[in-house]
């Protein structure tokens, strides 16, 4: 639990994209890899409670520890229909095994992917596409 509170409180800052992508991201990371049960637990019950930025920090470091209990919250996260948070979710997403990830998420989900992806920029049509392709979707 007390991984949980330190992670929440870091991800609550408002990092300039230079200082998130080569600094604060790491030790975010570093924070994730020592999580226990009760950590995830909490993380799966509170982050849709925090503020938009915040969400999209944890999408992006959320698989760094490769653990199963990051599947369940990205689904979640890939379901919330909140464009970039979507596009996040779905690239974490892919380094997961397809098979323990596609039974998982909804056919709203994937028309809700094909649609963003027509819309979005070309960098995240392509990571949309991808892990769909990953899928056999």
């Amino acid at each position: 639990m007390k991984r949980f509170l330190e992670l929440d409180d870091y991800l609550s800052n408002d990092y300039s994209i230079n200082y998130w992508e080569d600094n604060a991201i790491l030790y975010a990371e570093h924070l994730i890899s020592e999580f226990t049960q009760d950590d995830w637990a909490l993380l799966e019950k509170n982050w849709k409670e925090r503020t938009t930025q915040w969400r999209q920090y944890c999408a992006q470091i959320i698989s760094w520890c490769a653990s199963a209990n990051a599947i369940p919250i990205l689904i979640q996260m890939l379901n919330s229909q909140e464009d970039d948070l979507v596009v996040i979710a779905a690239d974490s997403l892919r380094i997961y095994d397809p098979s323990l990830v596609k039974s998982k998420i909804k056919s709203s989900s994937i028309e809700y992917l094909n649609q963003l992806r027509n819309r979005s920029s070309v960098v995240s049509s392509l990571i949309i596409s991808d892990f769909l392709k990953s899928l056999s979707i």
